[in-house]
């Protein structure tokens, strides 16, 4: 794998803890820094996005990250870095839906470099494959997926009242942990947030919603930073496809505006690997 070419480091104005990447990955990433915080989890969400700011296109079959990026080589390294460092891995159903027969691991997005996630992982004391929270309020999951029947992936399924025993039929030898976390209604990111520090304590969360979701982490400010590859394509929109930027139902400016800082850039061709803290 030594063609692949080093990230070209930018710009870096990272801060905290210098996690010690393997060789393969420090080769091509560089430095990888998160900060500690006390008490809490640090969170962090990846989207790719194209010129225009599309990070779906809409069309069946064409509706992952991969389409937005052109399948890109380092941006599939940079997700599964970010997999491997991670305690804990969350995702929506939405998530499921587009891609109903993966798991959320840094082998599952980069084989290639298994090894080293899994050097990595080794290191940082972590076990092989971070632990998946799914998030639904509705319950509405096909409990069958290849996710919910790895036996090395713990899962929690986070949902309503009403999701729980929308999903009690499909979980009747109580495989998969499932908590209603209120009767009904969206699931607000403090309460997902509290659930899952309840459940696994964790120091580095990665969450992979969809725009929706990651709208409700912005606005309980409760995402720490943004890992965003803009890809050097034009998506276009016709008003008729549901072509979102990274965030969705939500509206912050002019009233609310969130202004993130810019704390990294780095370049592999025409791709961009920015890093925005909140």
């Amino acid at each position: 794998m030594n063609d692949i070419t080093q990230l070209s480091n930018l710009y870096d104005a990272t801060q905290g803890i210098e996690l010690a990447l393997p060789d393969e990955l420090s080769r091509i990433y560089g430095s990888l820094r998160f900060p500690i915080q006390a008490g809490k989890p640090y969170v962090i969400s990846n989207f790719v996005q194209s010129i225009d700011g599309v990070v779906t296109l809409d069309i069946p079959g064409h509706e992952s990250g991969g389409d937005i990026s052109g399948f890109n080589t380092h941006d599939r390294i940079v997700i599964g870095l970010l997999r491997a460092a991670a305690d804990v891995v969350l995702i929506s159903a939405g998530s499921l839906r587009v891609n109903p027969q993966n798991t959320w691991t840094a082998g599952a997005i980069y084989p290639e470099f298994i090894q080293s996630y899994n050097e990595l992982r080794t290191q940082l004391k972590k076990p092989p494959k971070p632990p998946h929270v799914v998030v639904t309020a509705s319950g509405k999951l096909d409990l069958s997926l290849p996710l919910f029947n790895s036996p090395d992936i713990p899962v929690l399924v986070l949902t309503t009242r009403v999701g729980e025993k929308y999903l009690a039929p499909q979980n009747s030898l109580q495989k998969i942990k499932i908590v209603g976390l209120k009767s009904e209604g969206s699931l607000r990111s403090t309460e997902i947030m509290e659930a899952v520090k309840n459940e696994f304590d964790p120091s580095l969360v990665l969450t992979e919603a969809g725009p929706h979701l990651t709208s409700f982490f912005i606005d309980d400010n409760c995402l720490d930073e943004l890992f965003l590859t803009v890809a050097p394509q034009v998506a276009g929109r016709d008003g008729l496809l549901n072509r979102w930027s990274f965030t969705h139902g939500k509206i912050f400016a002019p009233d609310n505006p969130r202004w993130g800082e810019l704390i990294s850039i780095k370049q592999a061709g025409s791709h961009l690997f920015l890093r925005y803290s909140f």
